[in-house]
């Protein structure tokens, strides 16, 4: 069970691990990732913590404790990749990425290290921290060459935000996008959305998730009709969907 929130601290970068975080009775100590691509230039990091127990029917507390005289606290909080911040993901999270590094990467917060590379601009801000840009054309999270670690999967959730211009014109950006090659005939997953005509299916077409085999072959085609423009309005969306068998 993941919760998010936000500290601002003194002299950035250094201090990220200086903090405690602990359950409502203030003794026990929770375990954090610090999200790639914190702004330490502002002192801002966001901080994903894994709750022990999460009530339903009612709000649930948990402390931030700070004081940069401390050392380290390396046993509970971690950065991305570091093992104590990928045990903040149980084994039910395939993957991870939070999309925030500058470097070319897209690191697997999960102990499985599905890590991939970016061909986008990096470091914008983004709904939580920080995130990327995709031109509509050749710009990609690349996960290829951990695709073999896909086979198989029948049921899942992929997750994640967005944000359209009203101003845009594409005919779709694959949010997510995984596939055993390029050249025909191959097997791949997605999940677009855009502005235009992103699938030929229906004219009013916003959201088009699907699953190929050999190239051509639907498995499993889904779509949300609100209108071509519907989401193109300069505001975050958080998209779901949830797969219960192909």
């Amino acid at each position: 069970i993941n919760s998010v929130d936000s500290i601002v601290w003194d002299d950035g970068e250094p201090n990220r691990k200086k903090v405690k975080i602990t359950d409502s009775r203030k003794s026990i100590q929770l375990i954090a990732e610090i999200e790639s691509g914190a702004d330490f230039s502002n002192s801002k990091a966001v901080y994903h913590v894994k709750l022990d127990t999460l009530s339903s029917g009612s709000d649930d507390t948990f402390y931030l404790f700070y004081d940069p005289s401390w050392d380290d606290n390396t046993e509970y909080i971690g950065d991305t990749g570091d093992a104590v911040a990928q045990g903040v993901w149980d084994t039910n999270t395939i993957g991870k990425w939070n999309l925030g590094e500058l470097s070319g990467n897209a690191l697997d917060s999960t102990s499985n290290g599905f890590d991939g590379t970016v061909t986008a601009t990096q470091g914008i801000d983004s709904s939580v921290g920080k995130g990327i840009t995709l031109d509509g054309a050749l710009d990609l999270v690349n996960l290829s060459a951990n695709v073999a670690s896909f086979d198989g999967l029948t049921n899942g959730t992929l997750r994640g935000s967005f944000k359209l211009s009203s101003t845009s014109s594409s005919n779709g950006n694959d949010m997510f996008f995984i596939g055993d090659g390029l050249t025909s005939p191959y097997n791949f997953m997605f999940l677009r959305v855009g502005t235009g005509n992103i699938a030929s299916a229906y004219p009013d077409e916003s959201i088009y998730f699907g699953v190929f085999a050999n190239s051509s072959t639907a498995s499993l085609s889904m779509f949300v009709r609100k209108g071509e423009g519907f989401y193109a309005d300069d505001q975050w969306h958080r998209i779901a969907v949830r797969v219960d068998g192909i």
